[in-house]
C-alpha cells in the first residue's frame, strides 16, 4: 500500500547489519506499488546508499539499529534514515581514483531535496518529486489519456504507448530526446521496427512475450537510436485493459541507465576495494613483524598477533597467562612498572627501549611504543602497543662503539691525528691529536683548507698540493712524507696518509686521511746517513788529506747540499787557510770554490771565522743579504744563496771549520746543527787519532827504547817473511818466546792457516814490484796465538826507510775488547732495528685499519665499500682480495676483486664464474661461510692444490693464478654468515701468519659493521619512502582553465624517516576548488597519523564550509579533540574561476602566506597571518580575496623553501627574483624552475620542502 499523503504511516526498524540494505529496499518496492518506474530506481539508489551509511559509520552492537521512516506530500515521497550515531560527514566529491566519496555525492545528484541532522541521533533525509502515477476518472473503454501534461511532460522517463498491434499511438518529448525520433516520425510506427534491432531480438523477446499474454515486464536492453546508435536503457511496459479486461494497447517508459551502470560500477569497485583493503589490514596486522598487543582497562589482553611469539618465544595462549611485566628484565622492570601505571591513566610511551626475556631465558631488546585503545566514539577502552625487536641493532651499536674505542687507541699508540676535509663546504676537520702534532691547542684549528696547509713549510708546499691536487683529480692515494713549521718556529717532519672520495659523477667531495710526526725517524734517517756516511770515509781514508774531498762529498750528498770547503785552523798565523773543498758535477759554483782558496779568515771574520770564533755551528738562510761575508760578490756570481758551517772540534779546541752552500734561500734548519756538530766533534777524533797515529809512528822509527815499551805489539819483519824483532808487547799478546821467534817465518807464527797464502803471495808481490796494497793502511785481521787460538786483531804496516833489503814493520792492536764492544753494539743496534719495525708494521697495520675505516664509514653503498676494501687492501696486506656475499636465495655472489694487475683480476672472475663457491665443501669460501670459521693457509704447495682439486681443468685453472699463501674470513653478524673476504699471495711471495689473520678478521669485522648498517639504512629508507608517497594525492585534479604542478623534496638528513609537509586540490563545489599545504610539526610515524588527520580533516570540512578561515578552524578542532601533541601550520584556498580568469580567497594558519606573479612580473602576497592550528581552542584567522587574470600564477610553499639554515638560503628578495624567473612559465615550469632551485644531490637540506603552483591558463 502507498502512505496516506500527508502523514508518516511506514516506519521500519532494522538491526544494523549488512542485510538492512536489502531488507529496506525490499519495504520500498513492496509498500511503494504506484511508483513511476525512474521514481522507483532513484528511491532504490538512495536508500541502499543512505542505509549503507548508516551502518557504517553508526553506532556497533547486537542492539545497534536504523530506522526508515517514510512520508507522501501529494506527489513527492520524504525518506528519513535515523541511527544512534554521534554525528556525519558532510559529502565531498568523488576520490580522482574512483576509491571512494560516492555515497552521498550521489544522494546530492539524485535527490531533489536532503539533508542532514547531526546526533544523537543521527538522521538523514531526502526528498524526490513526481514520483507516483496520478489516478484519474475516464469513460469506461476509453484509451488511458497518458499523453496529457503530466505523464507526458512532468516525468523524467521516455513514454510511448502502442495498440494491440504494436504501432506508435503515444510519444512523449522525453522519448524523443532519448530515441532521436520526433512524435511525427514515430506515431504509427511499429514499435518493434522502430526501437529494436536485429541483434536485439533475443533481448526483446521476452518483453513481447509477456505483453501478448498480459503481464507487465521490466528488464533491460540496449535500444537502437534513430542514428544507428544504440542506448542501454531500463524498460517498464505493462499492457492496458479497458474495464471489461479487453486488451487496448501497452504503454512503457524508457529509462537512460547509462549513469547508474556506470555508478553500479563504481559502487562494486569501492566494496570490492574496501573488502580488499580490510584483507590486507589483517594481513598486515597479523603479519608484521613488529609485535602488536592491546589490553582492556583491567589488564586482560585483547589481541596479540603472530610477531609476539617470534620476539618472546610464548604462544598467544601462554601470553594470555602472563603479564606484560612478566617477561621484562628484572632490572628495568621498576621502570616499566612506573610507565605502565602511566599508560592506564591514559599516557604514552614513545620508542623507549626495553629488555624482555624470552620464554628461553635469552635477552633481547625492544622498542616499546604505547598509547590508548580508543572506540569508534573516541572513548578510552584499554591500552595498544607496538614492540619492535632491535637486539641486533643494540648488538651492532655496542660492536661499533668497542671498534671505535680500539681505533681511537690504535691512533693515540701510534700517534696520529686523523682529518677529514669537506671539499664542497670548504671545511676541514683536524682531530685533538692532529692539533697537538702541529702544536696547536685543542679546538683552536681555523677550519678551512688555507689553515691546513698554512703551517706547512715552504719548500715542501709545492709538492704538497701537487700530491693533493692528484687524489681530488686523479683518484691517486696520498701518502707523502713533508715538514711543517709550528707557530713557536719549530721545523717538524710529518706522515700523511689519505684518499678522496667521489659522488656518482665522478667529483670529489671529500678526502680523509691520518697524520703522525716522523720527525724522530726522519732526523735519525738524516743522522745516521750522514754519520754512515762520515765513518765510512773516515775509515776507508789512509790520510786527512786522501779523506778531506771524500768527507766534504760524502756529507754534501747525505744533505743535499751543492758544494762544500773545509778550513783548517793555522795557529801560527792564526787564520784559518783553506784545506779542500768539493763540489758537484752539475753545480754552476765551480768558479766560486776556486776563489775560496785565495781566502784568509781571522776570527770572527767571514762565516768560517764566526764558527771559529763561537765554537758552534751557524746558518745563514742568504749569504746576499748577510754583511759579514767577504765572499758575497762572487757567491752572487755563482748563484749561491743559503750556507752553513760547523766547527771540526777535539774538547774545546777548534781544530777547523766545514762549510756548505746551495742556490736557494732555506731557513735554519736546528736539528741539522745539531747534527752537523757531531760530525764535527766525530773528525775531530779522527783528526786527533791520525795525528797521534803519526807522532807515535815517527817516535817509534826514531827509538826502540820506545817502542820495547809499547803497549801495541811490534813486529818488524824482512821482505822474505822472516821475524827481525818483536816488542815484549808482541811476546805477550802472542805467547811465543822472542828467542825462538826471531829467524823463523812470521807465518807460521801467528798467521792462522788460511791466510797464510795470501801473506806469502803479498811477499811475493812487493818483491816483485816493489809496491805493497797494505802499506799505511788500517787492517782488521785475525791472529793465531801460541795455543792455537785465534783473536781479531787491528793491523798497519809501514816499510822502514832503510838501505838494503826490505824491512817491515806491523802495528798489531788486540782489539778483542772492541770486537766485543761492537758486536754489543751492533747487537744493540740491530735489536733497535727489529723493535723499530715492528713498531712502523703496528703503525702501518693501525693506518691501514683507520683508512679502511674511513671508507667503510664514507658511503652506505655495500658494494662499492667492499670494492675500495679490495683496493685498499692490494698490495699492502696481499696481492689478492675478493669479497664474497650471501645473497637473499642463499647462493654466493662475489661482488669485489682486486689485484694490482687487472689481468689477474679477470682471471679471478672469470674462475669464481667457472666454479662458485660450495657451501657444502670442507674447505675454502663455502665452508667458511657455512661454519663461520677462519681458514689459514700458511704455505700452499702444488701437493695442496691436487689434494684439494679433482677436476683436472680446475686445476689448471688454479696453477695459473700462482697463489702461494692465502687465509678466508667470515664476515658474521649476530651468529649468522653474510658473505666471506679472501685474501691470497702470489708475486710477492708472501706468507700469511697469525697476525696477519688477526688483522684480517679486524678487517672484516669492520666491514660487516658497515653492511649491517647499510642494509639497515635501506630498510628504513623504503619503509619513509612508501609512507610519504601515501600521504601526498597520487595524482593532482584538472581544474578548467587552470594549470596546477607540485613539488616535494624531503629534508636530507631525514630521509629515513617521513616528513610533515603536505599538499593538495580538490572540488569543493561546482567551479570551486579547494588548494591546501601544510607543514605538520616534526618527523615519523607520529607526523604521518598527523598528516593524514589534517588532510581528511580539511577535505571533510571544505565541502560544508565555503571560506577558508572555517575549514581552518574545524581542522583546529579536529587536531584539539584528537589530543594530539604537535601541531601544524597550513595554507587554505579557495579557487573559484569565471570568464577571464579566477578568484582566490586564502586564509593562513601560521603558515607562509602564498605569492602571486601577475603577468606583467609583478609579485605580491595574498592572505594575512593566523594562529598556528592544533594548539589553541580559540584561533584568529583571517580571509583574503585577490583577483587573477589570466597568465597569472600563485606558489604556495613551506618554511623549508626560505629555511635560513640552507646552504644557499633564499630570503624574501631571492624569493622575488626567483619568481620573476618564472613570468612566462607555465605551471610545471615554475615547479622545475624551484626545484633547480632548491636541488639537494648531497642531502643536505635541512628541512623538507613542498611548492604547489597554480597558473591560470592565458
Amino acid at each position: 500500500m502507498i502512505p496516506r499523503q500527508g502523514s508518516s504511516v511506514l516506519e521500519r526498524r532494522y538491526p544494523a547489519s549488512p542485510d538492512a540494505v536489502a531488507r529496506a529496499r525490499r519495504e520500498i518496492e513492496r509498500l511503494l506499488p504506484r511508483l513511476r518506474p525512474a521514481c522507483l530506481e532513484t528511491l532504490r539508489l538512495l536508500v541502499s546508499e543512505v542505509v549503507t551509511n548508516a551502518v557504517r559509520h553508526g553506532p556497533r552492537g547486537s542492539d545497534a539499529t536504523a530506522i526508515m521512516r517514510v512520508e507522501v506530500v501529494a506527489d513527492r515521497v520524504r525518506v528519513e534514515i535515523e541511527d544512534m550515531g554521534s554525528g556525519f560527514a558532510s559529502p565531498g566529491p568523488p576520490k580522482a581514483d574512483g576509491s571512494g566519496g560516492w555515497g552521498l555525492y550521489l544522494v546530492d545528484e539524485l535527490a531533489d531535496r536532503w539533508g542532514i541532522r547531526d546526533g544523537p541521533p543521527t538522521r538523514v533525509w531526502f526528498e524526490v518529486d513526481d514520483c507516483l502515477i496520478p489516478e484519474r476518472a475516464r469513460p469506461p473503454g476509453a484509451w488511458p489519456e497518458i499523453n496529457d501534461t503530466f505523464v507526458v511532460e512532468g516525468v523524467r522517463a521516455a513514454v510511448a504507448a502502442t495498440d494491440v498491434d504494436g504501432i506508435v499511438t503515444r510519444w512523449n518529448p522525453q522519448a524523443e530526446a532519448l530515441f532521436g525520433w520526433s512524435p511525427d516520425e514515430a506515431v504509427g510506427r511499429d514499435l518493434a521496427a522502430l526501437l529494436f534491432s536485429a541483434e536485439g531480438d533475443d533481448a526483446s523477446a521476452p518483453f513481447a512475450e509477456r505483453l501478448r499474454t498480459g503481464q507487465s515486464w521490466e528488464g533491460d536492453w540496449e535500444a537502437r537510436r534513430s542514428d544507428g546508435t544504440t542506448v542501454l536503457v531500463h524498460v517498464a511496459a505493462s499492457p492496458l485493459h479497458d474495464e471489461g479486461g479487453a486488451p487496448l494497447g501497452v504503454v512503457a517508459a524508457w529509462f537512460d541507465i547509462r549513469d547508474r551502470k556506470r555508478v553500479e560500477r563504481e559502487l562494486e569497485k569501492r566494496v570490492a576495494e574496501l573488502r580488499e583493503s580490510e584483507r590486507n589490514l589483517r594481513l598486515i596486522t597479523e603479519n608484521s613483524p613488529i609485535a602488536i598487543l592491546a589490553y582492556d582497562l583491567d589488564e586482560n589482553l585483547l589481541y596479540v598477533n603472530q610477531a609476539v611469539e617470534e620476539l618472546t618465544g610464548f604462544s598467544p595462549d601462554e601470553i594470555r597467562e602472563r603479564t606484560y611485566l612478566d617477561w621484562v628484565h628484572p632490572e628495568d622492570r621498576k621502570h616499566v612498572e612506573e610507565r605502565w601505571r602511566w599508560l592506564l591513566a591514559g599516557g604514552h610511551i614513545r620508542d623507549e627501549e626495553v629488555r624482555l626475556v624470552t620464554k628461553g631465558g635469552a635477552v633481547k631488546w625492544s622498542l616499546s611504543s604505547w598509547g590508548p585503545l580508543l572506540d569508534e566514539e573516541g572513548r578510552r577502552i584499554g591500552i595498544q602497543g607496538r614492540e619492535r625487536d632491535v637486539t641486533q641493532r643494540k648488538r651492532t651499536e655496542l660492536a661499533l662503539q668497542e671498534s671505535e674505542q680500539r681505533l681511537r687507541i690504535a691512533l693515540s699508540a701510534g700517534g696520529m691525528g686523523t682529518w677529514d676535509w669537506d671539499i664542497l663546504k670548504g671545511r676541514v676537520g683536524w682531530s685533538n691529536d692532529l692539533e697537538k702534532i702541529h702544536g696547536l691547542e685543542p679546538g683552536t684549528f681555523g677550519g678551512t683548507f688555507e689553515d691546513s696547509i698554512r703551517d706547512v713549510h715552504p719548500e715542501d708546499r709545492e709538492r704538497v698540493l701537487e700530491s693533493i691536487q692528484k687524489a681530488v683529480t686523479e683518484g691517486a692515494d696520498y701518502i707523502l712524507d713533508y715538514r711543517i713549521v709550528r707557530p713557536d718556529g719549530v721545523v717538524r717532519w710529518v706522515s700523511a696518509r689519505g684518499q678522496a672520495f667521489h659522488d656518482e659523477t665522478g667529483r670529489a667531495v671529500r678526502m680523509a686521511g691520518v697524520c703522525s710526526d716522523v720527525t724522530e725517524r726522519k732526523e735519525t734517517e738524516r743522522r745516521l746517513a750522514v754519520q754512515y756516511a762520515v765513518s765510512r770515509v773516515l775509515a776507508e781514508a789512509s790520510s786527512v788529506e786522501e779523506a778531506t774531498p771524500r768527507l766534504i762529498e760524502a756529507v754534501a750528498e747525505a744533505l743535499a747540499w751543492e758544494l762544500g770547503n773545509l778550513w783548517q785552523v793555522d795557529e801560527g798565523a792564526e787564520v784559518l787557510r783553506h784545506a779542500g773543498g768539493w763540489c758537484s758535477t752539475a753545480s754552476h759554483a765551480k768558479g766560486f770554490l776556486a776563489k775560496c782558496r785565495e781566502f784568509l779568515f781571522p776570527p770572527g771574520i767571514g762565516l768560517p771565522g764566526r764558527v771559529w770564533q763561537s765554537g758552534a755551528p751557524s746558518w745563514i738562510p742568504d749569504v746576499a743579504l748577510d754583511d759579514n761575508f767577504p765572499r758575497g760578490p762572487f757567491a752572487a756570481q755563482a748563484g749561491l744563496h743559503a750556507a752553513f758551517a760547523f766547527p771540526i772540534t777535539r774538547g774545546d779546541q777548534v781544530l777547523g771549520v766545514v762549510e756548505f752552500f746551495s742556490p736557494r734561500i732555506r731557513e735554519p734548519d736546528q736539528a741539522l746543527l745539531e747534527t752537523v756538530a757531531a760530525i764535527g766533534r766525530q773528525i775531530g777524533q779522527f783528526l786527533e787519532r791520525e795525528l797521534a797515529e803519526g807522532a807515535v809512528t815517527e817516535s817509534e822509527a826514531r827509538k826502540t827504547a820506545i817502542l820495547e815499551s809499547a803497549l801495541e805489539a811490534i813486529i818488524t819483519m824482512r821482505e822474505d817473511g822472516t821475524i827481525v824483532e818483536m816488542n815484549p808487547a808482541a811476546v805477550q799478546m802472542f805467547g811465543i818466546d822472542r828467542e825462538q821467534a826471531v829467524g823463523r817465518e812470521l807465518a807460521e807464527l801467528i798467521i792462522p792457516e788460511h791466510l797464510r797464502a795470501r801473506h806469502r803471495e803479498a811477499l811475493k808481490r812487493f818483491r816483485r814490484t816493489g809496491e805493497g796494497r797494505v802499506l799505511g793502511k788500517r787492517m782488521e785481521l785475525s791472529g793465531l796465538r801460541a795455543d792455537g787460538s785465534e783473536f781479531p786483531i787491528e793491523l798497519t804496516v809501514t816499510r822502514v826507510d832503510l838501505p838494503g833489503p826490505g824491512l817491515f814493520t806491523g802495528y798489531i792492536r788486540d782489539i778483542t775488547d772492541r770486537r766485543r764492544t761492537e758486536e754489543l753494539r751492533s747487537r744493540l743496534l740491530e735489536s733497535e732495528r727489529r723493535a723499530r719495525a715492528e713498531a712502523e708494521a703496528a703503525r702501518e697495520r693501525a693506518a691501514y685499519l683507520a683508512e679502511a675505516s674511513v671508507i667503510l664509514a664514507s658511503s652506505l653503498d655495500v658494494r662499492r665499500t667492499l670494492t675500495q676494501i679490495a683496493r685498499l687492501t692490494v698490495p699492502r696486506l696481499a696481492d689478492w682480495c675478493s669479497v664474497e656475499m650471501v645473497e637473499t636465495d642463499g647462493s654466493i655472489e662475489s661482488v669485489a676483486v682486486a689485484h694490482v694487475d687487472p689481468k689477474k683480476v679477470a682471471m679471478a672472475r672469470e674462475y669464481r664464474r667457472r666454479y662458485p663457491p660450495d657451501q657444502s665443501a670442507d674447505s675454502g669460501i663455502g665452508s667458511v661461510i657455512r661454519t663461520g670459521r677462519s681458514e689459514l693457509l700458511e704455505d700452499i704447495p702444488d701437493q695442496t692444490l691436487q689434494e684439494r682439486i679433482e677436476d683436472p681443468e680446475r686445476l689448471e685453472f688454479a696453477r695459473t693464478l700462482d697463489v702461494r699463501s692465502a687465509m678466508i674470513v667470515p664476515l658474521v653478524a649476530d651468529g649468522r654468515s653474510l658473505g666471506a673476504m679472501s685474501f691470497a699471495s702470489s708475486e710477492s711471495r708472501r706468507r700469511f701468519g697469525q697476525a696477519d689473520l688477526e688483522l684480517a678478521e679486524d678487517l672484516a669485522h669492520r666491514a660487516t659493521v658497515a653492511v649491517v648498517n647499510a642494509r639497515l639504512y635501506e630498510e628504513r629508507s623504503h619503509v619513509a619512502r612508501t609512507l610519504q608517497r601515501s600521504l601526498l594525492p597520487q595524482r593532482l585534479p584538472d581544474i578548467p582553465g587552470v594549470e596546477i604542478a607540485a613539488f616535494y623534496q624531503p629534508a636530507g638528513l631525514t630521509r629515513t624517516d617521513v616528513g610533515g609537509d603536505f599538499y593538495d586540490a580538490f572540488e569543493v563545489g561546482e567551479g570551486a576548488w579547494g588548494i591546501v599545504i601544510g607543514d605538520v610539526c616534526g618527523k615519523g610515524v607520529e607526523a604521518a597519523a598527523m598528516t593524514g588527520i589534517a588532510r581528511h580533516a580539511i577535505r571533510a570540512a571544505a565541502v560544508h564550509q565555503i571560506n577558508p578561515s572555517a575549514v581552518l578552524a574545524d581542522l583546529n578542532e579536529v587536531l584539539r579533540r584528537e589530543e594530539a601533541e604537535g601541531f601544524c601550520t597550513v595554507a587554505m584556498g579557495r579557487l573559484e574561476s569565471h570568464d577571464g580568469g579566477a578568484t582566490l580567497t586564502v586564509s593562513c594558519g601560521g603558515h607562509p602566506l602564498p605569492v602571486v606573479l601577475r603577468r606583467d612580473g609583478s609579485v605580491e602576497t595574498v592572505g594575512s597571518p593566523g594562529t598556528l592550528v592544533g594548539i589553541f581552542d580559540d584561533v584568529e584567522l583571517h580571509d583574503r580575496t585577490v583577483g587573477l587574470q589570466r597568465g597569472d600564477t600563485v606558489v604556495f610553499y613551506t618554511d623549508g623553501l626560505i629555511d635560513s639554515r640552507r646552504r644557499e638560503p633564499i630570503d624574501e628578495t631571492a624569493l622575488d627574483a626567483l619568481l620573476a624567473t618564472c613570468r612566462d612559465l607555465d605551471a610545471m615550469g615554475t615547479i622545475e624552475c624551484f626545484r633547480d632551485a632548491v636541488a639537494d644531490p648531497e642531502g643536505e637540506s635541512p628541512d623538507d620542502i613542498a611548492i604547489l603552483a597554480l597558473r591560470i591558463v592565458p
